[in-house]
């Protein structure tokens, strides 16, 4: 079975430790990066992602299309910056010759002097633009969540306040109308056994039994309202209020521009859809666009040369009247006198006395080879040289 070469190439790649630490000073940056890359992955699938899914499904009915759009805008958020970024990278800039004036002191020392302005050509500027439109989107999304959750908070708040306020009034009415009932009820009873003869005791104990009856039916219900009152005052109220305006920020920008609501609308509306029409037109040729990014390439390696930018025209100048060329000193090269040193040197190397022949030794002599010729004796004729006239000289006066 043959071995994977994705596998191969990435458990070689990680077994050196040079490239996992890289030069000094490389492995802290490195490190920081890694965390900087892991908390955009969690920012991006935890944070980003479902809070513009829940802003679009604030007023969309349909929240599986919400919940697509959110993503959606999420993903070309995150990746449509550096998608251009490469696009510009991997093309040429429009270049727009320009006009600049140059003043030389006044009005009438003006001229005019050309340059090249470099713009980015319609793919990156259409890129740039829908970049920036991305981001303004998800920011107004973000925006309506937030005030849209901020007014449903302070409304829950206030609805809560009422209700309990509006169940201790309760509490207290039913107290304060079961007091009044008890006493009219105790006042006739008392009425009653006041009317009542000396001499029918049976009808006096009666309505005493009634009267404590009463009594007593009155405190255990006086007793479950104190009770009530207490629960109602202590209590914390949780009340649930829903916002019902789904798009608040529509309202603020029109009351702040004094656009009428609808026009603001159907102005984001627009902006929105927009948006998915540029992804949608936009999305394949800058994913096309060649790219030159630097992630996994080896510094060591040939780079293409530049183009050569085209000479820009220059206006002709007066040359420059040439310079006088300075007066150089006079010198007299005198060569030096020889040293000792010098002469033993070329004593050493030059010329000798002259040497006698000798007689030509008959034995182990090759009777095949050329007889040798006896040197001829160097005469003063010969001697050229100076320093070997003086050496022979020297020599012939010592000899």
């Amino acid at each position: 079975m043959e071995e994977n070469l994705w596998l191969k190439a990435m458990r070689e790649y990680w077994r050196d430790p040079v490239n996992v630490i890289g030069p000094p000073g490389a492995l802290v940056r490195r490190c920081i990066k890694g965390l900087w890359i892991v908390l955009s992955i969690y920012v991006l699938f935890w944070i980003a992602g479902p809070s513009q899914v829940a802003s679009w499904q604030l007023w969309m009915e349909d929240d599986r299309l919400a919940h697509d759009l959110a993503w959606g805008f999420t993903f070309a958020s995150a990746l449509c910056f550096a998608v251009v970024a490469y696009a510009a990278e991997g093309s040429k800039p429009i270049r727009i010759p320009v006009f600049l004036p140059v003043f030389d002191g006044s009005w009438r020392n003006l001229k005019v002097h050309t340059a090249r302005l470099h713009l980015p050509n319609v793919r990156v500027s259409l890129g740039s633009a829908f970049a920036i439109s991305l981001f303004l989107m998800s920011l107004l999304g973000m925006w309506n969540y937030y005030l849209h959750e901020n007014i449903r908070t302070g409304g829950a708040s206030v609805a809560a306040v009422e209700g309990s306020t509006s169940r201790v009034a309760e509490a207290e009415a039913a107290l304060a109308a079961h007091q009044t009932q008890t006493r009219e009820a105790l006042a006739q009873v008392d009425a009653a056994i006041a009317q009542t003869s000396a001499g029918s005791p049976t009808g006096r104990s009666r309505l005493v039994d009634q009267r404590t009856r009463l009594m007593t039916s009155a405190a255990e219900t006086e007793a479950q309202l104190r009770a009530e009152l207490r629960e109602a005052r202590g209590a914390t109220v949780e009340v649930r209020s829903v916002a019902a305006d789904p798009r608040p920020v529509d309202g603020i920008v029109a009351g702040a521009t004094g656009v009428e609501r609808g026009i603001v609308a159907s102005f984001l509306d627009l902006m929105r859809s927009g948006v998915v029409e540029a992804l949608l037109v936009l999305g394949v040729g800058l994913g096309l666009a060649g790219g030159t990014s630097q992630i996994g390439v080896p510094k060591a390696r040939d780079e293409e040369p530049e183009p050569e930018a085209e000479p820009e025209p220059v206006e002709e100048t007066e040359p420059a009247p040439p310079e006088p060329e300075p007066d150089l000193p006079r010198r007299r090269y005198v060569l030096p006198e020889a040293t000792d040193q010098d002469r033993t040197e070329a004593s050493a190397v030059g010329p000798h006395a002259p040497v006698q022949a000798k007689a030509p030794e008959t034995d182990n002599v090759d009777p095949g080879a050329p007889e040798a010729q006896p040197e001829e004796p160097v005469t003063e004729d010969d001697l050229d040289d100076p320093l070997a006239r003086e050496y022979y000289e020297n020599n012939k006066e010592n000899a």
